[in-house]
């Protein structure tokens, strides 16, 4: 995958030819590899020839492939110091962003509660990827670390690229994981142009927490597929980009490679999330035309109902947003569905995790919460990122009696998951100024002293408790 011109000429001319003519020829070929016009590897092929087998005149060489780096001992303490810093700075985002907001709720609950019918509280932590991702500078830091490690980047494509070898397969596949990242960083600057484009219902959210675990599977075999295979000449033709016509036979240049690599792997998370997006669309669209063929049409008029829908389906993504409607206890239209509030209702790592805590922590009869997903749901435009799923970085509040009764279950989503649209007078959803006496904020349309939701200002609002949590049932 990484030879050159002058080392696939090398390769072929060997190949091309007599037994006789290979003892005479050339067994060996270098060539030196740039990035971005800097001296980076030197990489050699050479063939060894051995003993020939008694069952067969054939002569049979050894093939050797090999590459030195050339990085001073300087740049590996300066990689090292940067990784330090990178890891110092997620931890940050990791305390501001997600974890100190604990504090606040496990105060207020101490202080406050849920009811007075209870007296323990236990608070199951949810998965911080998706508040660590609503950070940019985290994906443009990790990007940049692995589009400097070119050597490492090559050796892990040679791992995957042979199957005798089950460590170093199993272990070029463990590092493809770290390409999860230029998908991170592509749906995280695609969703600031969804936003502002106004495309949240082209987009399905993809959960990121599972996406890093996908990545083990098809960031090592799709890399092979194009290390062994004629994909590859895919690649071949990039290697001279860049490089003086005098190097052609003599070297290549990693760069446009490694720009081609990043936007391949970049490119699948949002082909998901679009095909998601798209198969959910249909299967709501096929569902209305059974629907109505069964209702209010003969089978005769089937046909025509059909291609009534699939006008509309090419008129969806045109379709202007719907704006809120004033409910009592919230802004969605499925408020009298509680399988928001529930466990289930989750990323499938999180499922897993929750399957696992049944006998330790079993799911109460009674659950309340999860009105943000209820309100993204039905008003995706309402989504601060909409290729990223946010529902595992929920946390879960089990409330006890004093006799030791698990009774009830509270769902909190964290409100920085939630775009209040304040630039949009129609779609705007306000903070009210009073500091109820709750231990978490709540999101509907019932008025307070210093906000009465109307049909002319706005129609749900956030009531936020004391102490400024930022968590909302």
């Amino acid at each position: 995958m990484f030879y050159g011109r002058g080392m696939r000429t090398f390769v072929a001319d060997f190949l091309g030819v007599n037994a006789i003519t290979r003892r005479q020829s050339r067994l060996l070929q270098c060539q030196r590899a740039y990035y971005f016009g800097m001296v980076w590897m030197d990489v050699c092929l050479w063939l060894e020839p051995l003993m020939p087998d008694e069952t067969s005149s054939e002569d049979v060489y050894m093939a050797y492939y090999a590459t030195v780096v050339w990085a001073s001992a300087l740049w590996g303490w300066f990689k090292l110091s940067l990784r330090c810093l990178l890891t110092l700075f997620i931890l940050r985002v990791l305390w501001q962003r997600y974890c100190r907001h604990y504090i606040s709720l496990l105060h207020a609950l101490q202080d406050i509660g849920v009811e007075e019918r209870f007296s323990r509280y236990d608070v199951i932590v949810g998965d911080p990827t998706y508040l660590i991702l609503s950070d940019p500078r985290v994906s443009v830091a990790m990007v940049a670390d692995i589009v400097t490690a070119t050597a490492y980047v090559t050796w892990s494509t040679l791992r995957v690229c042979q199957f005798t070898d089950v460590t170093a397969f199993c272990l070029g596949c463990f590092y493809s994981t770290r390409f999860v990242w230029q998908g991170y960083l592509a749906m995280r600057f695609l969703s600031y142009v969804a936003k502002a484009r106004r495309w949240e219902l082209k987009f399905a959210p993809i959960d990121p927490g599972m996406l890093g675990l996908v990545a083990l599977l098809y960031g090592g075999p799709v890399i092979s597929l194009l290390g062994t295979t004629s994909l590859m000449a895919i690649f071949h033709t990039s290697w001279s980009l860049g490089l003086p016509s005098r190097l052609e036979f003599q070297a290549i240049d990693y760069a446009s490679g490694m720009i081609a690599g990043t936007i391949l792997m970049a490119s699948f998370p949002v082909i998901l999330s679009l095909a998601l997006q798209r198969l959910t669309r249909s299967r709501t669209i096929q569902r209305s035309r059974v629907q109505i063929s069964r209702q209010w049409m003969p089978w005769t008029d089937y046909l025509r109902s059909s291609r009534m829908f699939q006008r509309i389906h090419a008129m969806a993504p045109t379709i202007p947003l719907r704006p809120l409607e004033q409910t009592a206890s919230g802004p969605s239209e499925r408020d009298g569905d509680d399988s928001h509030s529930q466990r289930a209702f989750n990323d499938v790592k999180n499922r897993l995790f929750f399957a696992l805590m049944r006998w330790h922590a079993p799911e109460p009869r009674e659950n309340i919460g999860g009105s943000l997903h209820a309100l993204l749901q039905s008003h995706p435009e309402y989504r601060q990122m909409p290729l990223l799923s946010c529902r595992a970085a929920d946390c879960f509040v089990l409330c006890y009696t004093p006799d030791g009764q698990l009774e009830l279950q509270v769902r909190l989503s964290f409100i920085d998951c939630l775009d209040t649209r304040m630039d949009d007078p129609e779609l705007a959803i306000p903070r009210c100024t009073s500091q109820h006496r709750a231990s978490f904020a709540k999101c509907s349309g019932e008025p307070c002293a210093t906000l009465k939701p109307t049909k002319t200002t706005a129609r749900v609002c956030i009531h936020s408790p004391l102490g400024g949590s930022k968590w909302m049932a």
